[in-house]
């Protein structure tokens, strides 16, 4: 049995866009963005212990979901950390997996995120060491975001992070519990010829309902593509956008899960139960944005 003084605990939690604005192409073919970044109080959870051996052990409602060992995010992280570093990857992480698979919560990349930060304390790194954001950056577009887990405005791939503050509020995460691949949706906003969008200025948002005002005036530019492949994802949306107290709906990264932001954490809680009689076969989980004001 593990000692639990011994055995380090990470909360992996979900991210939301608020926004997802397509601003262009690179050469390479990746897309610009221009997104607003929040996370939330309900995620994935990593436990991390020494052991004889690497051993990654899955939990949770979506634990069947989840890709081989080698091909996990998680596994990919450890390993590169301990190659960076000239450490022994003997380590056992247990992973609860609370987050439906390819959801557009970054999930995996919150999981990956989770064990860098986990490591880093059990092997005395800092997590702002180059080395250690140079691996967060190898893993994925949204894992650097993630190993700080705090709202940021992104440009470029996702990759320029610019700290923003946050009100306090209610989110109501809604799945229909269908996978929707990133690279799938971006391949279908491609095919669609859809026009890009201009970058903006950040806004100050003092409070809910200037945050509220701020992101009615944009939108997520990948919605239509992600519908065209799931279109339950508009069923969801004017689900949500319906429920008592929801002062915006919207799908969050590629989809397919969507979300809607309230103005207290109790609100989002009546909406779920509301939202839950009506669709029982929906993934459905209230939590809150806990803010960043000071």
């Amino acid at each position: 049995m593990s000692d639990p003084q011994s055995t380090i605990r990470e909360a992996a939690k979900a991210k939301l866009n608020l926004y997802l604005h397509v601003t262009g192409r690179r050469p390479d073919g990746y897309h610009k963005l221009d997104t607003l970044f929040a996370f939330v109080e309900f995620g994935d959870v990593l436990a991390i212990e020494q052991a004889d051996k690497f051993c990654l052990v899955h939990r949770g409602d979506y634990r069947n979901d989840l890709p081989t060992p080698q091909n996990n995010l998680v596994w990919k992280a450890a390993h590169l950390l301990a190659d960076a570093y000239n450490r022994d990857a003997s380590v056992r992480v247990n992973l609860e997996k609370r987050l439906p698979i390819a959801s557009g919560l970054g999930g995996g990349s919150a999981d990956a995120a989770a064990v860098l930060r986990g490591l880093c304390t059990l092997w005395g790194i800092s997590v702002n060491d180059p080395a250690v954001q140079d691996i967060a950056a190898n893993l994925g577009a949204d894992v650097p975001v993630c190993v700080f887990s705090t709202a940021a405005l992104a440009t470029g791939v996702g990759d320029h992070l610019q700290p923003v503050a946050l009100p306090a509020c209610g989110v109501l995460l809604v799945n229909p519990n269908i996978p929707l691949e990133t690279r799938d949706v971006f391949a279908a906003f491609k095919r669609s010829n859809a026009s890009f969008s201009g970058q903006n200025q950040p806004d100050k948002m003092a409070d809910f309902d200037a945050m509220v005002g701020a992101m009615t005036c944009r939108s997520n530019d990948l919605e239509q593509a992600a519908i065209g492949l799931q279109p339950v994802i508009a069923e969801m949306l004017n689900a949500v956008d319906q429920l008592p107290g929801c002062a915006l709906a919207r799908m969050s990264g590629s989809g397919a899960s969507c979300f809607g932001l309230f103005k207290t954490a109790t609100g989002a809680r009546v909406a779920a139960k509301v939202l839950q009689n009506n669709q029982p076969d929906w993934w459905i989980q209230p939590t809150q944005i806990s803010g960043t004001m000071n």
